[in-house]
C-alpha cells in the first residue's frame, strides 16, 4: 500500500455505562438478516445498525447528529489503532486501522476481490452522503508477512481503548498506537498491493463519494479524499478463507425436477449423503440441498468468464472459471435457472457464513433451496485480483469479521 495515514475517528463516549461496545456494535458483512438486525436494534437505541443499516440516509444522518450532540460519541486524536481479534479456538489475528488515500485505491492499491451489487452500493454512498460518516473499515490482506505480528506484541503491552466480545464468541481488543511508533506503523503497512477481503460496498461508496465531492490536492487533503481501513498479514497461517453459501428464498418458485434435468447439460447432477461429500470432488463443484435431497453438481467443462479471451490473464481466467462462487452464479443461477442481473440483485439470494443455517432454513420450509461451497485458496483469490478477475458479490469472508461501531470515520467533523 502506497500510503497509509492516521485518521481523526470518534468512538462510543466510554464515560457512559450505558454504551458498552457489546450493546452499540454489530458483526460487519452483509449477512445480518431481518430478525439478527432487530436483535441488534433492540440492545440498545445506539446501536450501530440503527445508523448504518435501519431507516433510511436521511433518518441515519439525523440519528447520528443526536448522538453527537448527546455525547454519545466522542472523538479520538488522529491516530493509528491496532486491533486484536480472538477465536473462541484461541487462534488471533492482529490488525492496524487507518486512512488510505482513495487516489491510491484508484490507482491500484487496493485490488478488489468481487463485485459489489448497485443496491448495496447504492444504500452504503447515500448513507455516507447524507450522514456524512463511515460506520466499518474496509479490510485489506497485505501480500506477505509485514512483520504486523511482532510490532503488535510490543504494542499490546499498554492498557486497551476497549474490548468487545460478539455474540459468536469473538473477542476483539482495541489499543492506540503511540504516536511515536506511527512511523514503525506506517513501514510496516508500506509497500505492494493490499487484497480488499471485507467492505467491498463500501469502498464503492467512498470511491462514489471522492468522484460527487471532488478531491482534495496533495497538500490540501479533503476528508472525503480517505476512506478507513482494517489491514492485516496476508500470509495463509493466520487466515481461514470462509466461502459465503446461498440460500435460494421463495420470491419465485422453481420447478426442481425440471431443473435438474435441464442442469445435467452442464453439470454431472449427482445424489449425495452427506456435506463431506463436497471435500472429495472436483473442481467447481457445489452442493444442492433441497428438502428431501441432497445433490452434487460438478461442472462439466470449466465456467470461463466473458472476457477470459486475454493470454495475458490465462491462467488467472482458468481459476476463475473453476472457482465455486463463479460457477455457481454463472454456470446454474443464470444458466440453468435464468436469473439475470436484476434478479440477483433483488431478493432471490440470501447469504449465510455458517452452513448449518442454511440447510436449517431449507428444512424448515422458510427456503427453498441452499447452496453449499468450498473454500478457494487465498493464493488463488489473489491471482485473480491481481489480473483484474473479480467474484460475484458476497462470495468471501476472512473471519473473525471487524465489528462495525468499533470506531467511525466522519467526514464533516
Amino acid at each position: 500500500m502506497p500510503e497509509f495515514v492516521p485518521l481523526p475517528l470518534h468512538r462510543y463516549n466510554p464515560a457512559r455505562p450505558d454504551l458498552p461496545p457489546e450493546w452499540t456494535s454489530a458483526p460487519a458483512g452483509p449477512h445480518l438478516h431481518g430478525p439478527e438486525l432487530s436483535l441488534l436494534a433492540a440492545k440498545s437505541p445506539c446501536n450501530v445498525v440503527h445508523v448504518e443499516r435501519l431507516g433510511t440516509a436521511d433518518t441515519s444522518a439525523e440519528t447520528l447528529r443526536r448522538w453527537l450532540g448527546e455525547d454519545v460519541l466522542t472523538p479520538m486524536e488522529p491516530g493509528f489503532l491496532l486491533l486484536r481479534s480472538e477465536l473462541p479456538n484461541g487462534r488471533a489475528r492482529w490488525s492496524l486501522l487507518g486512512g488510505v488515500p482513495l487516489v491510491s485505491v484508484a490507482e491500484g492499491g487496493l485490488l478488489r476481490l468481487e463485485d459489489v451489487q448497485p443496491s448495496q452500493r447504492d444504500d452504503r454512498l447515500a448513507r455516507m452522503r447524507s450522514a456524512k460518516a463511515q460506520f466499518a473499515p474496509v479490510l485489506g490482506l497485505l501480500e506477505t508477512d509485514s512483520g504486523l505480528n511482532e510490532f503488535a506484541t510490543y504494542i499490546a503491552h499498554d492498557e486497551p481503548l476497549m474490548e468487545c466480545r460478539q455474540g459468536d464468541g469473538v473477542r476483539h481488543v482495541l489499543w492506540r498506537v503511540p504516536q511515536v511508533e506511527e512511523p514503525v506503523a506506517q513501514a510496516v503497512v508500506k509497500g505492494g498491493t493490499a487484497l480488499v477481503a471485507g467492505g467491498h460496498a463500501t469502498l464503492a461508496a467512498a470511491l462514489a463519494l471522492w468522484a460527487e465531492q471532488g478531491p482534495g490536492t496533495p497538500g490540501n487533503r479533503k476528508p472525503w479524499d480517505y476512506v478507513l481501513c482494517c489491514v492485516t498479514d496476508g500470509s495463509p497461517d493466520g487466515l481461514d478463507v470462509a466461502p459465503v453459501h446461498r440460500v435460494l428464498t421463495w420470491f419465485r418458485k422453481f420447478d426442481w425436477e425440471t431443473l435438474l434435468t435441464k442442469a445435467e447439460e452442464r453439470f454431472h447432477v449427482r445424489p449425495a449423503t452427506m456435506p463431506e461429500d463436497l471435500a472429495m470432488a472436483g473442481d467447481g463443484a457445489f452442493l444442492l440441498y433441497l428438502p428431501t435431497t441432497l445433490w452434487l453438481l460438478i461442472p462439466r467443462e470449466p465456467v470461463p468468464d466473458t472476457h477470459a479471451d486475454n493470454p495475458q490473464t490465462a491462467e488467472a481466467d482458468a481459476l476463475l472459471a473453476r472457482c465455486p462462487a463463479h460457477v455457481l452464479e454463472r454456470g446454474f443461477l443464470r444458466g440453468v435457472l435464468g436469473l439475470g442481473d436484476e434478479e440477483l440483485a433483488r431478493h432471490f439470494l440470501d447469504y449465510f457464513l455458517s452452513p448449518e443455517e442454511a440447510l436449517r432454513l431449507v428444512r424448515g420450509g422458510e427456503a427453498q433451496a441452499a447452496f453449499i461451497l468450498r473454500p478457494t485458496p487465498l493464493a488463488d483469490l489473489r491471482a485473480m485480483a491481481t489480473a483484474g478477475r473479480t467474484l460475484p458479490a458476497r462470495s468471501v469472508a476472512v473471519p473473525p469479521c471487524v465489528p462495525s461501531g468499533l470506531v467511525f470515520y466522519l467526514h464533516g467533523q
